[in-house]
């Protein structure tokens, strides 16, 4: 049994964000596959630990860290976090592609490809595949990359957003890329990207989001639209928008339909006439098998948005914007799931859904079909980045 390490500075539990269910569908995945998986957490970001270690039980390793808080220098000058995060997200500086590693983990990293030995490793963000360097040749090496972060930043200011997280410059991008023998990117325009930025040093393979099929049976109609989302800004936009210029709209049309909004974007939510807040959805499956139809009303992000997949893979309904169908296949447009970017146009397609009573479990049983195909490519490009170990 080949053995896989995983090496995530993101927590998988809990399990609300986008993140944390990719890496645990990957898991999955790759257990069916046969490997015999370790993971390596290095708590970049909090998470639950207790959840954690009983999913992962003894096959977790904890390591230390300490954000390093490198400077960025400007004219030769080192300035402090604070300063040139703002300096970065106006594009007067940038972050390098190691900013938040800590080469202080190495040692940690090199004691488990001691005792664990795996044959493959797997990191989780570009920005952290420094940890390749505690590693021998031999091992093959896959970035999972989640999204592309060169000039990340651009996007948020175009949607006036502070840039959050990270962002980088394509040259140090690059820098991560080459630091690997395969790359995985999650939807294909973002696969085309990868490979002009690492200008052919590592194999690019495009891995869509990797949510195990549970199709429920078609809703029979439409009485609750459901939205799911971290407390995060765009999605905070996201649902202001809609909650603003559409559910009016759409409430006076339809006054009987139900808006329902789960996890931990929720808390935002103010009180209003047919509109739910869920808190944490324990069960997806109790969560989608309650509503009717799924909206992703994004207006800025740069990835893939997972809430959408996840949707298709309940065979639920989807009504996304431009944004929030990126990675989708084009082939479902408009049939497996819909997209519309005003809010005029996203009130009245939901209006004309509640009144056309054979759409929704038509579009349903497409959206199924859809992600079948969609969910079996992407096994098929992960078995081929994985074997070229």
């Amino acid at each position: 049994m080949k053995k896989l390490l995983i090496i995530t500075p993101v927590p998988t539990h809990p399990v609300g964000s986008g993140n944390a269910q990719r890496i645990l569908a990957m898991h999955r995945l790759l257990v069916e596959l046969g490997y015999d998986i370790h993971l390596a957490y290095i708590p970049f970001e909090a998470g639950d630990l207790d959840a954690m270690r009983k999913y992962w039980g003894d096959k977790l390793t904890v390591l230390p860290y300490n954000k390093p808080w490198k400077h960025i220098r400007v004219a030769g000058i080192p300035l402090p976090d604070r300063l040139t995060r703002q300096l970065a997200a106006r594009g007067w500086a940038s972050m390098h592609i190691d900013y938040f590693f800590n080469d202080d983990v190495l040692d940690s990293i090199r004691s488990i490809n001691n005792s664990f030995k795996p044959s493959v490793v797997l990191i989780e963000y570009v920005f952290f595949s420094r940890a390749f360097s505690a590693f021998p040749s031999s091992v093959h090496r896959v970035i999972d990359t989640h999204d592309i972060f060169s000039d990340r930043h651009k996007s948020f200011l175009k949607a006036g957003l502070i840039p959050e997280w990270f962002f980088t410059t394509k040259t140090e991008e690059r820098k991560g890329i080459g630091r690997a023998n395969s790359v995985l990117a999650i939807q294909g325009w973002e696969a085309k990207k990868l490979n002009e930025i690492g200008k052919g040093k590592a194999a690019i393979y495009t891995v869509g989001h990797l949510a195990e099929p549970n199709p429920l049976p078609p809703p029979a109609g439409l009485n609750s639209i459901l939205f799911l989302g971290s407390d995060n800004s765009i999605n905070r936009q996201a649902l202001d928008w809609f909650l603003n210029r559409v559910w009016p709209k759409v409430h006076q049309s339809s006054p009987s339909i139900l808006l329902k909004v789960g996890g931990s974007i929720s808390k935002n939510v103010r009180p209003a006439e047919q509109v739910v807040s869920l808190g944490h959805v324990d069960s997806l499956m109790e969560a989608y098998a309650a509503c009717d139809l799924v909206i992703n009303p994004a207006q800025t992000g740069s990835g893939l948005s997972i809430k959408s997949v996840e949707a298709l893979s309940y065979a639920r309904p989807l009504l996304t914007t431009t944004i929030g169908a990126q990675g989708l296949p084009d082939s479902g447009r408009d049939e497996a799931y819909l997209v519309v970017d005003s809010a005029q146009e996203m009130a009245n397609k939901i209006t004309h859904l509640a009144n056309s009573y054979d759409e929704i479990p038509k579009i349903a049983n497409t959206a199924r079909l859809l992600y079948h195909n969609y969910y079996n490519n992407s096994i098929a490009q992960l078995r081929r980045a994985l074997e070229r170990s």
